[in-house]
């Protein structure tokens, strides 16, 4: 059997500190119970909106930085725990998945999507970056995705930051795998309603011979000079009146990240936990 884990709450599904745990107990629950998988999914109107900002502003307010850092480190281990899992992980998607709710999808073995499915990562449209995982997922996928054209670490940096950097949405399952948010192996429900009895049926299928994946430590990122080019990109669009100095140091602080911060460059791999 395979336990189905539904998110029900709000009609559009805020994560916060109870749904992170939430994760965590349900990777335990399926493997002290002997079921075969997992499937996360909800029937409310909307998969989820994101991380319930509110308590993230208000820890802000109270200047509890190590607070909001708990928050996002917990987030982080939750997701890292469904995907190392010892069994298939397969989330059903509708309606809206952004932010955390994209970074809960993605940290996932398989997504079977409605068709109908709006997701990406729009934190820095409300002037944060991806804080659960998000960027991790982005850069894996487009590694992925460019592998046979050989690029090299930069154009799969160019285009997670477009995509990210620029809070971009898809309008539908079909444009979130050429995104980046979705892969070809994911499937899409044309029909919505049936979507998680093809989950359930996706997770059993791979629980026959499923193998949890290896943690990566082959990730290749620019490094200082991909974050010089992407800054510099930047800048020209606030020279050009395109976007404010404001929306120039969160972009800053995305190219960072997505670039590898002190560790990444064109020789030196870093590993997913990083």
């Amino acid at each position: 059997a395979v336990e189905t884990h539904s998110i029900l709450q709000p009609t559009l599904n805020p994560i916060d500190g109870s749904i992170i745990q939430m994760y965590s107990d349900a990777a335990d629950w399926v493997q002290e119970n002997g079921f075969k998988g997992l499937v996360i999914a909800t029937e409310a109107t909307h998969f989820s909106a994101g991380a319930n900002l509110n308590m993230i502003l208000e820890a802000a307010q109270r200047k509890d930085w190590a607070a909001i850092g708990q928050m996002s480190k917990a987030m982080q281990d939750a997701l890292q725990k469904l995907r190392f899992a010892p069994f298939p992980v397969v989330a059903a998607p509708h309606g809206m998945a952004l932010g955390g709710g994209y970074e809960t999808i993605g940290a996932v073995d398989r997504i079977v999507a409605a068709a109908e499915l709006y997701t990406g990562l729009v934190e820095v449209g409300v002037g944060l970056i991806p804080g659960g995982g998000g960027n991790l997922r982005m850069i894996l996928h487009l590694t992925d995705k460019f592998a046979k054209a050989r690029t090299g670490p930069f154009p799969v940096v160019q285009k997670a930051f477009e995509v990210i950097a620029f809070a971009k949405v898809s309008s539908s399952a079909k444009e979130a795998v050429a995104l980046g948010y979705l892969t070809k192996s994911d499937k899409i429900a044309i029909n919505g309603d049936h979507r998680i009895a093809l989950a359930k049926q996706e997770a059993l299928e791979m629980a026959k011979t499923y193998q949890p994946p290896e943690m990566r430590t082959d990730i290749m990122l620019p490094g200082v000079g991909g974050r010089l080019a992407i800054e510099s990109s930047v800048l020209a669009m606030v020279k050009a009146y395109q976007i404010s100095p404001h929306d120039a140091k969160i972009a800053g602080k995305l190219a960072y990240v997505l670039t590898g911060g002190d560790k990444g460059g064109p020789t030196s791999p870093v590993d997913e936990q990083y």
